[in-house]
């Protein structure tokens, strides 16, 4: 007799189908789940590529602090070359004929750089009287401060103790409040209140006399030996955060807004960038007040205030900027190219000499996603 058995299981060839398909859903869930995930890394790349383009143009255009207006304008892109006057200490002054400087018993405060190795007068005004004079020289010995920044009135003065005839540049600031004798002017030297010693007490009652003069006494002697850059008068006294923000800014000019912005404030009466490299005329960027050179010479370097992104004062000096990875973006990098251009042309044709308008192309580039790149165009002289 046969018998018959019930089989109500699966075979192993069903059972390998079924594992086959299983693994193969499997797979494809994976691969899913995969490709999601690259296109979710990618979306948030390509995002956070755009925020970064986004940033940059904004940070490039919020440096537009370049005071020129008008041309003559840079003639090259890129970091600029630093004009500074040099005086021989031997018959070179300027002169700011017509302007007799801030009178009477008004506040007051003169900055500038200057470079020297010798004695000599910064700057000088008013009547050869008692009280009536105002000058700033580097001290002579006589005194007992020798080479020191000193303010005097004419029979009274005020002398720092940092020795400044070190052949470097040095900021010096002098701040007079109204109604002061002559022993309560603040000295600075590089955006450090001195310690001062003071001659008998002379009220400040500057002479409606003679014309500002830098360099010299009154053109004729005392002639400063040494270099000269980004002299100012305001006819307030600045306080000792105005100060550090000059010193700092390395402009002569103190930041009013958060842009970064280098502007004239309203006490500003003289400001002369001496940036002009050439010609017998220094262009008062503060008031009307020009200076007219004689016999100083013009010398060039690169500033030390143009070194790094934070000291540039134009669009200018973005061209071929390269970041190869951005802080706290190290994927990211990113480069600038600035063009003059033509606006007859759309703004579409590069040249090479300076024009009314620039046109900025700024780049953000990833280790693996394209490039992504934007362009705006800059109005007349910045």
């Amino acid at each position: 007799m046969k018998i018959k058995f019930s089989n109500s299981g699966f075979s192993l060839v069903e059972v390998l189908i079924v594992l086959i398909l299983l693994s193969g859903g499997f797979i494809i869930l994976l691969q899913a789940l995969i490709t999601g995930k690259f296109m979710n890394a990618k979306a948030e790349g390509l995002t956070q590529q755009a925020v970064l383009l986004n940033n940059t143009i904004q940070e490039i255009r919020s440096r537009r602090f370049d005071e020129k207006t008008s041309s003559p304008w840079s003639s090259t892109l890129g970091t600029d070359s630093d004009a500074y006057l040099s005086f021989d200490g031997a018959n070179d002054y300027v002169l700011a004929t017509g302007y007799k400087g801030i009178t009477g018993t008004a506040a007051r405060s003169i900055g500038v750089w200057i470079n020297t190795s010798a004695s000599g007068m910064i700057v000088n005004w008013g009547a050869n009287s008692p009280g009536q004079r105002f000058g700033i020289r580097v001290n002579i010995n006589q005194y007992g401060n020798n080479g020191a920044l000193k303010a005097e009135v004419n029979s009274g003065y005020t002398t720092g103790t940092t020795d400044l005839r070190d052949g470097n540049w040095h900021y010096i600031v002098v701040t007079a409040a109204s109604n002061i004798s002559a022993n309560q002017f603040n000295l600075y030297v590089d955006g450090a209140l001195e310690t001062v010693s003071s001659s008998m007490s002379q009220t400040m009652n500057t002479a409606n006399s003679l014309d500002v003069s830098v360099g010299s006494y009154t053109g004729s002697s005392n002639f400063f030996n040494g270099n000269m850059d980004k002299f100012s008068i305001w006819n307030k006294q600045l306080t000792a955060s105005e100060i550090t923000a000059l010193y700092n800014s390395g402009n002569g000019i103190y930041a009013t807004s958060n842009s970064g912005n280098y502007t004239s404030s309203s006490n500003l009466v003289v400001y002369w960038k001496m940036n002009e490299g050439s010609g017998s005329t220094l262009t008062d960027l503060g008031g009307n007040n020009n200076g007219t050179i004689n016999g100083a010479t013009w010398g060039s370097s690169q500033p030390s205030s143009e070194s790094t992104i934070s000291g540039w004062d134009d669009i200018d000096d973005f061209n071929l900027y390269s970041v190869s990875e951005i802080p706290n973006y190290t994927a990211f990098g990113y480069s600038v190219k600035v063009h003059y251009v033509q606006s007859s042309s759309g703004f579409h044709s590069a040249i090479t000499g300076p024009s009314d308008y620039k046109r900025v192309m700024v780049e953000i580039n990833h280790k693996t996603l394209p490039a992504l790149r934007d362009t705006f165009i800059v109005s007349p002289g910045l």
